[in-house]
């Protein structure tokens, strides 16, 4: 039997093995709880594609031990000022954000569903890239938007990804207080 090894860890392929094949959905099903036995935390970037159900986070907080951490994109949904013109957003593609920076959205369909699991959440990462459209392409303007949004927030382990060059300067504003601004 073919082993890998992990940081010192057994990973077995063969657990992934469904009819003599490689079953990807029991991989994606499975493989967390597996890792989870080798690494303390993990940074999902699932999120950042949709806002997950009750039922995914409850599968998924179910296959880590106690003390497991998650680090989570916020989905571009709040974070994507006008979506790309791309086939994976329909009829959205091209179109204007009316949820940018929205923190109703934010709380209900995300912050809400993670309560049950706070214990195990490390850093909640905003990912902006780079905007290119005023007024969000002006620092002022997309700080400002920020703190309104940020102040409408629970205080969590807040980080940023930004393409505003000039972000790590900000230190006036409101979420400077809870919040790391440094891009990554």
């Amino acid at each position: 039997m073919e082993v890998f090894r992990l940081a010192g860890a057994g990973y077995e392929p063969a657990r992934y093995r469904s009819g003599g094949r490689f079953s990807r959905k029991k991989f994606e099903q499975q493989c967390l709880a597996e890792y989870a036995t080798v690494f303390p935390t993990v940074c999902g970037d699932f999120v950042f594609y949709q806002f997950p159900s009750a039922a995914l986070w409850e599968h998924t907080f179910a296959q880590v031990p106690d003390g497991f951490r998650f680090s989570l994109k916020v989905p571009e949904e709040v974070t994507a000022p006008r979506f790309g013109n791309l086939p994976r957003y329909g009829r959205r593609a091209g179109t204007e954000n009316p949820d940018f920076m929205n923190a109703d959205l934010l709380r209900d369909k995300l912050l809400a569903r993670l309560e049950p699991y706070r214990e195990n959440l490390g850093a909640l990462i905003f990912e902006f890239g780079t905007i290119h459209e005023e007024p969000m392409n002006q620092l002022a303007q997309f700080a400002a938007r920020l703190d309104e949004m940020l102040s409408d927030l629970p205080t969590e382990r807040y980080r940023f990804a930004t393409g505003h060059s000039s972000v790590p300067r900000v230190s006036t504003s409101r979420c400077s207080e809870n919040t790391t601004w440094p891009t990554v």
